[in-house]
């Protein structure tokens, strides 16, 4: 059970580091071209990424 664990916390980072990557480069294109729907889309996937986090074990 212990590797199937790991596996998954692991699978779980590459998820959330995904997000973060793509959330930043949704905000910097939100803000080059005035767009606010990319702006929010970062800020939604901004939450989402709080909400993994913290659902994650220590």
């Amino acid at each position: 059970m212990d590797e199937a664990d790991a596996r998954t916390r692991a699978a779980e980072e590459r998820k959330i580091d995904a997000l973060k990557v793509s959330a930043k480069r949704l905000a910097i294109w939100g803000r080059a071209y005035d767009n606010e729907d990319l702006a929010r889309r970062a800020k939604s996937m901004e939450k989402r990424i709080d909400r993994l986090e913290a659902k994650r074990p220590s």
